[in-house]
């Protein structure tokens, strides 16, 4: 099969385009072509509905003790390699607050959340994003240990 042009990866329906998400996780070259401005946000979104989709049928299964262990291997080094593929992806970008002042206060509270959900609940930190920086509380705590390691 040829390869899809980024228009033509563009022009896919939402299905289509998940499926060549799936397709491309673990081709590193392959992988790149989504990475291109055009096509970065709806891979970002491409990843995160897979990754909410197989919580979802991981869940019905379970509850239904219908969860084949084969089977949750599987779904689970889909949504590994997913989940890595999204917190390598840049931050997206969110329009700044208005001021200084607010943009202080909007990176404190994303630092206490951050701090927080690393207390209370850590496997969260991957999921929650912060209200400021387009980043997961993850990544702000890494990026937080940086620059106060720079000083």
């Amino acid at each position: 099969m040829p390869e899809l042009t980024v228009a033509e990866l563009a022009a896919l329906s939402t299905r289509d385009y998940v499926d060549q998400v799936k397709k491309r996780l673990r081709d590193d070259r392959e992988w790149a072509t989504l990475l291109d401005p055009a096509l970065e946000e709806r891979t970002r979104i491409g990843l995160s509905s897979m990754i909410e989709s197989l919580d979802v049928q991981v869940a019905r299964a379970v509850d239904r003790d219908e969860a084949d262990p084969a089977w949750l291997g599987s779904v689970g080094r889909l949504r590994r390699y997913a989940k890595a593929r999204l917190v390598k992806m840049t931050p997206k970008e969110i329009a700044g607050p208005s001021s200084t002042n607010e943009s202080r206060a909007w990176r404190a509270f994303s630092h206490r959340l951050a701090r927080r959900l690393a207390e209370a609940e850590p496997e969260g930190l991957q999921e929650v994003w912060t209200p400021y920086g387009g980043m997961t509380a993850a990544q702000w705590l890494i990026v937080r240990d940086a620059k106060r390691e720079e000083k």
